[in-house]
C-alpha cells in the first residue's frame, strides 16, 4: 500500500491533471441537468451517441449479444460485436445507474483513465513528468490543436467552432477502445521496449487486449497487431530471441482470441443479406492511397528526433510504419473500410504524443532556469485547457436548443416505459431516445441500416414516412431528388459517401425506381403499412407532425394523450416483414 502511495505522491500532478480532464470532458453534460428546463432527458450531441447508448441500453434489457438492437429479432448473430457496451453496462448495473447516467458518468471516469495510460506510457518512454502531462492533455482535450491550424484559429476567434464535443465525450469508440489501445502499448512498452524480462502473466494480458480490442474495435486490434508484428522484427533485427519468443506468445493468444469473432463472421457471409451490410458499413474497392498531413508529420519526426529522447523512437517508428501499412493495405488488397477512424482514434492520438515530447524537448533547450521551463509547461497546458473550454462551450451552446427541445419527450418516454416490450413507430427525432430510455424497439431509428436487415425493409421504411409525410404519388420523383443525401444515408448507410465522395451520388434511376414503388406502396393503408414493418405501436407528435386525423386512421382511440403526444395501440399480426 505504501508503494502505491509512493506512486500517487510522485506523480500527484499526473492525477490531479486526470481529474481536470475528466470533470472538463463531462462538463457540458453535468451542467445541462442544472439547467431550468432539464427535465431528464440527458444533452447528447457527440456523434453516433444515441446509437451507443441505445446499444447500452439493450444489454440492461437482456439481449447482451446486441444482435439486433432496434428490431425484435433478438436472435440473430450480432454483426457489431458489443464488448464496450456490456462492460460499460455492467459497471451502470453494479452501481445502480440508468444506461443513460453511465453513459454521463462515463465521460468523467473513461477520460481519466485515458489521460493516466498516456501519462504512464509518455512517462515510460521518455522519464520525463512535462513531456507526460503535455501528452495526456493533448491527447485527451487537444482536439482543437490536432485538427490543425485552421482548427485552432476557428476556435479561438469562434469563427468556425467545433460542435460535437471534445472527442473523448464520445461513448465506446473512443472511450473504451482507447483504454484497450493505451493499455496495451503500455504493457509492450514497459516489457519490451525498456529492455525488461518479459513474463508470461503480461505476456498474456497483452494478447487479450490486441484480441479483445476487436469485439471493441476493428481498428485498434488491427493496429495492435500491426505493431506487435513490427516489434517482432525489431526484436528479430536486435537478436533479442527473449523477446521474440515472449512477443509471439502474445501474437498468438491474441488470433486465439479472435476465434469467437471469426466464426460469426463466417456465419454472417452466409446470410444473404451480408453484401448489403457490407456496402452500408463502408466497405468499398479502391486502389488509392492514404497520405494525411499527421502521418507525414509523424513520418517527418523520425528524422529529427531529438536526442533526449531518442531511446522513445524505434516504437514511434514502428507504430507510423503500422499506421502505413493499415492506411494503405487497399492498394493492395483493393478494398477499404472507414480508413479515418485510424486517423481520428490512432493517428491524432499518437501525433499529440510526440507533439508533446517535442514541446518538452523545446522548453528544455530554450530555457535553462527551472523557473521559466515550469512557467512554459504551465502556460502550454493552461492554452491547451482554454481551447478545450472553448470546444465545450461552444458545443453546449450548439447542442443546447436541441437539448431543451428533447425534454418534451420526458412524458411519452415515461409512458412506453409502462407497456410491454414491442416496435413503436415514432419519427426520426424521438426514435433517438426510446431505445436509451426504455425497452421498446424502433424500426424507423436513424441507425437501423447498420442492424441485420434487408435493402427492402429499408426502402418500405422510407416509402413509409413518404405516406405519413403525405407526399403525393406523383409529387415523390422530384421529392427523392431533393433529399437524395437523405435518402442515400438512410438506405445505403455510408456507402455513397466513402465509394463516390458524397451522399448525392446516388443515382437517379435508383430514386425513379423508388418513386414508382410508392406509387404501389400509396394504395396500401398507413397501419398495413406499420404492421409489416412489425409495428405495433404509433406516437403522433401531434405539433410538429403533418397534420391528420389518427384516430380516424387507426379506427380507434389513443391509448395515451398528453404533452402534444397520441399513442395508438396497432391490431396485432404475425411478425415482422424484414
Amino acid at each position: 500500500m505504501s508503494r502505491i502511495a509512493t506512486l500517487i505522491t510522485r506523480h500527484r500532478l499526473a492525477v490531479l491533471l486526470a481529474f481536470a480532464l475528466g470533470a472538463l470532458v463531462v462538463a457540458p453534460q453535468a451542467v445541462f441537468t442544472r439547467d431550468a428546463a432539464y427535465r431528464g432527458i440527458a444533452m447528447t450531441g457527440t456523434d453516433a451517441e444515441e446509437y451507443y447508448v441505445a446499444r447500452i441500453q439493450e444489454v440492461y434489457d437482456g439481449n447482451p449479444r446486441l444482435s439486433n438492437v432496434f428490431l425484435s429479432q433478438k436472435e440473430q448473430i450480432y454483426l457489431v460485436p458489443g464488448l464496450s457496451e456490456n462492460l460499460v453496462a455492467r459497471l451502470g448495473q453494479a452501481t445502480g445507474m440508468t444506461a443513460v447516467a453511465t453513459n454521463v458518468a462515463a465521460k468523467f471516469v473513461l477520460p481519466l483513465v485515458v489521460a493516466l495510460l498516456v501519462y504512464a506510457l509518455i512517462f515510460t518512454l521518455s522519464a520525463s513528468i512535462p513531456a507526460s502531462l503535455l501528452a495526456s492533455v493533448l491527447v485527451v482535450a487537444g482536439d482543437a490543436v490536432l485538427g490543425g491550424p485552421r482548427a485552432l484559429v476557428g476556435v479561438l476567434t469562434g469563427r468556425a467552432p467545433m460542435e460535437s464535443f471534445l472527442l473523448f465525450a464520445r461513448p465506446i469508440n473512443p472511450e473504451v477502445s482507447a483504454l484497450f489501445l493505451f493499455g496495451a502499448l503500455l504493457i509492450l512498452v514497459h516489457f519490451f521496449f525498456k529492455e525488461r524480462r518479459p513474463a508470461w502473466f503480461p505476456n498474456v494480458v497483452l494478447g487479450l487486449l490486441a484480441g479483445g480490442a476487436l469485439y471493441i474495435s476493428p481498428f485498434v486490434s488491427s493496429f495492435l497487431f500491426g505493431v506487435f508484428g513490427l516489434s517482432l522484427l525489431w526484436f528479430v533485427f536486435k537478436k533479442d530471441y527473449t523477446s521474440v519468443k515472449a512477443l509471439a506468445v502474445s501474437i498468438a493468444v491474441g488470433v486465439a482470441a479472435l476465434a469467437p469473432y471469426v466464426l460469426n463472421l463466417l456465419a454472417l457471409r452466409r446470410l444473404s443479406v451480408y453484401a448489403d451490410l457490407s456496402m452500408r458499413q463502408g466497405l468499398i474497392h479502391t486502389h488509392a492511397p492514404i497520405i494525411g498531413f499527421w502521418l507525414v508529420a509523424l513520418g517527418v519526426s523520425l528524422f529529427v528526433w531529438p536526442r533526449r529522447f531518442l531511446a522513445a523512437r524505434p516504437f514511434f517508428a514502428i507504430a507510423v510504419a503500422a499506421l502505413v501499412i493499415l492506411l494503405n493495405q487497399q492498394v493492395v488488397t483493393g478494398l477499404a473500410i472507414q480508413p479515418a477512424h485510424y486517423h481520428w482514434y490512432i493517428t491524432k492520438p499518437l501525433a499529440g504524443m510526440v507533439l508533446a515530447l517535442f514541446a518538452a524537448f523545446f522548453i528544455e533547450r530554450v530555457f535553462i532556469s527551472n523557473l521559466l521551463r515550469r512557467a512554459s509547461y504551465g502556460v502550454c497546458i493552461v492554452l491547451l485547457f482554454t481551447s478545450a473550454t472553448l470546444v465545450q462551450r461552444d458545443s453546449y451552446r450548439a447542442q443546447y436548443a436541441n437539448a431543451v427541445a428533447a425534454q418534451a419527450y420526458a412524458p411519452v418516454l415515461s409512458f412506453l416505459k409502462t407497456l410491454p416490450e414491442q416496435a413503436v413507430w415514432v419519427d426520426r427525432t424521438l426514435s433517438l431516445y426510446i431505445p436509451m430510455y426504455t425497452k421498446q424497439d424502433v424500426p424507423n431509428h436513424d441507425f437501423v441500416q447498420f442492424d441485420l436487415v434487408s435493402q427492402d425493409f429499408l426502402e418500405r421504411r422510407l416509402l413509409l414516412e413518404y405516406a405519413l409525410r403525405g407526399i403525393k404519388a406523383k409529387e415523390a420523383f422530384a421529392t427523392m431528388q431533393n433529399e437524395r443525401e437523405d435518402i442515400a444515408r438512410r438506405l445505403f448507410g455510408v456507402y455513397w459517401r466513402d465509394q463516390y465522395g458524397s451522399y448525392a451520388a446516388i443515382p437517379d434511376s435508383l430514386l425513379a425506381q423508388y418513386a414508382d414503388d410508392y406509387t404501389k406502396s400509396s394504395r396500401e393503408s398507413i397501419p398495413a403499412q406499420l404492421r409489416s414493418l412489425g409495428a405495433s405501436i404509433f406516437v403522433w407528435d401531434t405539433k410538429n407532425s403533418p397534420a391528420g386525423d389518427m384516430g380516424r386512421t387507426f379506427s380507434t382511440k389513443p391509448i395515451f394523450s398528453a404533452a402534444g403526444f397520441e399513442v395508438y395501440q396497432l391490431a396485432t399480426t404475425t411478425g415482422e416483414a424484414l
